[in-house]
Parts: C-alpha cells; sequence; structure tokens
C-alpha cells in the first residue's frame, strides 16, 4: 500500500527541517527521531543553519524504508496445549 499518496502532500510544508519531518513521518509512518534522517538518503538544502528537505522526499523515503521492513510473526512462547 502506498501511503504517501493517500496523504494530502497540500496539508504539509513543501519544504521541512528534520524536527518537522519526524513529526509527520511518526504520525503517518513510525517512529523516527529527527537525528535518525541525518543518515537517510534524501537531498537536503542548508538554509540560515537548517537542514531543509523537500516533504515529497522525505515522505517516500519513508515509504521505501517501511516497504522494505521484513514482515514478521510472534511464536507463542511456552504456552501448553
Amino acid at each position: 500500500m502506498n501511503l504517501v499518496k493517500a496523504l494530502d502532500l497540500s496539508a504539509y510544508p513543501r519544504f521541512v527541517d528534520r524536527k518537522t519531518g519526524a513529526q509527520i513521518i511518526t504520525e503517518n509512518f513510525f517512529p523516527v527521531a529527527a537525528r535518525s534522517l541525518e543518515r537517510w538518503t534524501v537531498p537536503v538544502r542548508h538554509l540560515n543553519g537548517k537542514a531543509v528537505m523537500a516533504t515529497s522526499d522525505l515522505l517516500e523515503e519513508a515509504q521505501r524504508r517501511f516497504d522494505a521492513a521484513p514482515v514478521l510473526v510472534a511464536k507463542k512462547i511456552g504456552g501448553a496445549a
């Protein structure tokens, strides 16, 4: 499922800093810290001492990481029948 296409990007700023980007991703995909975004392969511009990135690029990277995450099934521990 492509969550990026389901989101209304007009509800978000066109460019965001890492802190705002982390909040958007946490609300829509999975928990992430702003510091973690430093290691993501998203084009960044440095303006007035802040790293900013296109919201659409950031959400596409979040979608790619979500899709690449393995799906695990929890095993039942112990449990007598």
